[in-house]
C-alpha cells in the first residue's frame, strides 16, 4: 500500500473522500436492540453503522460487534 500511496502522491491525482463517500447512510440509535439490528443486517450490507442521537454522531457499531454480542447472548 505504501508504494501505491507514494505513486499517487507523486502524480497528484488522488481522489477526494467526497468522491468516494456514500451520502445515503444507514444509521441506528443507541436504544435499538441488538437483535433488531441483526435482523436488519440480514437484508442490508453495511459493515459499519453510525450510532446517532438527536442528529449527532455518538459512536459506531460494526457487524463484528453485533456478531460478538449475539454469541454472548446465546451463551447465557
Amino acid at each position: 500500500m505504501g508504494k501505491v500511496l507514494d505513486s499517487i502522491y507523486n502524480d497528484g491525482e488522488a481522489p477526494l473522500v467526497k468522491e468516494l463517500m456514500q451520502e445515503s447512510v444507514l444509521s441506528v440509535t443507541p436504544t435499538k436492540s441488538i437483535t433488531d439490528l441483526a435482523q436488519e443486517m440480514l437484508g442490508a450490507k453495511p459493515k459499519i453503522y453510525p450510532v446517532v442521537e438527536q442528529n449527532r454522531l455518538v459512536g459506531i457499531v460494526t457487524r463484528r460487534d453485533i456478531l460478538i454480542a449475539l454469541l454472548q447472548i446465546k451463551r447465557h
